[in-house]
Parts: C-alpha cells; structure tokens; sequence
C-alpha cells in the first residue's frame, strides 16, 4: 500500500514539475517578450531587466500552478489507465480513493503553498517590479501605502492622506490635505 502512494506520488510528482516548468518558461517568455521592448528603450541596465523578471515569477506561478497540477492530474491518471495500472491497483484490492489520494494530498500542499505566495511574496514582489518599471519611465510615484494609511499626489501639486476607507459605504475618513509648492 505504502509503495504504491510512494509510486503514485513520484509518477505525479515527476510530470507536475515538467509541466509546471514548461509552463513558467513560456510565461516567462511571453514575458520578456511583451515587456523588454519597455525597459530596453529607457536603457534600464541589465542587472535592473533580470531583476525585473525575477520579481514577476511568483506572479507566473500564482498563474501556473493550478492549471499545471489540473493538466498533471489528467495526464497522470491517463497514463495510469493507458498502462493499465488503474486495472492492476484496483484488482490489488486499491479503492479510487486510495489511488487518489496522494495526488489529493500533492495538491492540498501546493494550494497552501499558491495561497503563501499570494498572501505575503507576490504583493512585494509585484511593488518592486512596478517600482522597477516606474524608474525605467521616469515616472514619479502617485500612491503608495505607509502603515496603515494610503497616500495619493495628484496632479495640481496637492498630497492626499487618508487613514480610513470604507468601500462598501463609499466613505473616507481622517483625511489630510497638503498643497505642495510648484517647485517642491
């Protein structure tokens, strides 16, 4: 029982890591090609455009992993089935559930692992390569989050400072306005 999960787990293990590799480089590919035109034209250096795209794979992954582990579980059972190994397992005494549940379990770990990734290193991931993109264009930054409040600069030389926003209800509360001078 033990060798066979063990089995299943390698075979499902094996071809998730292709396809989650094969899917990532052609993210990345994509990728580079849809944004290198930008950052090649300011003459960003090429430590800052590798840096660039090292901080987009978290977000690539986000994307990837679930859709690779559904392809995975396909292409895993159907080679299974294709070997008859299904029929092997079965007729050892195996419920579907036994079959299954190591590819369940594989997949209870990477949906923890995509809601980690979601939850604390794409936010931060996705900030430094916006910040990246944004010194690229020499464009100045309009909002940013420091504690617990959003700050906005707009246009007309004025700072936005609001402490409290409530979506549902369209309200903000505790905000501060600072009109800048032209030249600050």
């Amino acid at each position: 029982m033990k060798l066979i999960k063990k089995y299943i787990t390698k075979e499902f293990s094996k071809i998730a890591l292709l396809i989650s590799t094969s899917l990532i480089i052609v993210y990345m590919v994509i990728d580079i090609f849809e944004n290198l035109g930008d950052l090649t034209e300011t003459h960003t250096d090429f430590i800052t455009i590798i840096e660039y795209f090292i901080l987009r794979i978290p977000q690539g992954l986000y994307y990837i992993i679930p859709l690779s582990l559904l392809f995975t579980s396909f292409l895993t059972m159907a080679i299974f089935t294709k070997y008859n190994e299904t029929i092997a397992m079965r007729s050892g005494g195996l419920s579907l559930m036994n079959i299954t549940s190591p590819v369940l379990a594989i997949t209870l770990i990477a949906s923890v692992f995509v809601f980690f990734l979601n939850d604390s290193v794409i936010p931060s991931a996705n900030m430094r390569a916006e910040e990246i993109e944004r010194r690229s264009e020499n464009k100045p930054k309009e909002m940013f989050f420091k504690g617990d409040s959003l700050w906005l600069k707009s246009d007309n030389y004025k700072l936005y400072n609001i402490r409290f926003i409530d979506p549902e209800k369209k309200i903000l509360w505790r905000i501060n306005i600072y009109s800048l001078d032209p030249y600050f």
